[in-house]
């Protein structure tokens, strides 16, 4: 809308404009809005907003949005959380982090929980492990508690560590990185 209030107002094209003066009205005192034919949707401003350098959402000590009537987001590095990950991440279980489908969500659970603790409290016990020459990191292949895998590894650009299913039968680190990458990862050609 100030695309259209800045030719009302510094061109003066105000007959142009009149239409939309009421949507510069709205726009200057609401939030997001959605009209319908007999009933409008419309939000206040948020009193709160964090975000990291990427613009995205991002709070480790409390909410990355928030409304005046309590309404929150919580969101970590622009992962849609709940609260318990960002204000009591210590407070959470084993449970609650192998039900989390979401693997950004999982990740910053695991990472929010500590990598020890989880491993430790999960009973993972290490299988493989090596040094992954090609992405210069050390990669662990761990089976749970619960009798399923995990291949912990980092994003080789992020540094992000991630702890990925992989089935049963996988033994070794290079097979879970075969399977994780579905084949492609052998057959990728590195130039050194």
């Amino acid at each position: 809308m100030a695309f259209y209030e800045y030719f009302r107002d510094a061109c003066g094209l105000s007959e142009e404009t009149k239409l939309l003066c009421g949507l510069c009205k709205i726009c200057k005192s609401a939030n997001w809005w959605l009209p319908h034919e007999k009933i409008c949707w419309i939000s206040e401003r948020h009193n709160i907003l964090n975000r990291d350098d990427s613009g995205r959402l991002h709070c480790e000590s409390g909410p990355a949005l928030g409304y005046p009537d309590g309404w929150f987001i919580w969101a970590i590095g622009g992962v849609i959380v709940d609260e318990q990950i960002v204000m009591r991440p210590d407070t959470q279980t084993v449970d609650q982090i192998a039900a989390d489908v979401n693997d950004e969500s999982r990740r910053i659970r695991i990472e929010r929980f500590g990598w020890e603790r989880y491993l430790r409290e999960s009973k993972a016990e290490i299988r493989s492990q090596r040094f992954n020459e090609r992405d210069q990191q050390w990669e662990c292949l761990y089976r749970l508690g619960d009798g399923t895998q995990r291949m912990v590894v980092a994003d080789p650009s992020t540094g992000r560590k991630y702890a990925l299913g992989v089935p049963g039968e996988i033994e070794s680190c290079e097979n879970g990185q075969r399977f994780l990458s579905s084949g492609l990862d052998s057959r990728v050609i590195h130039s050194s």
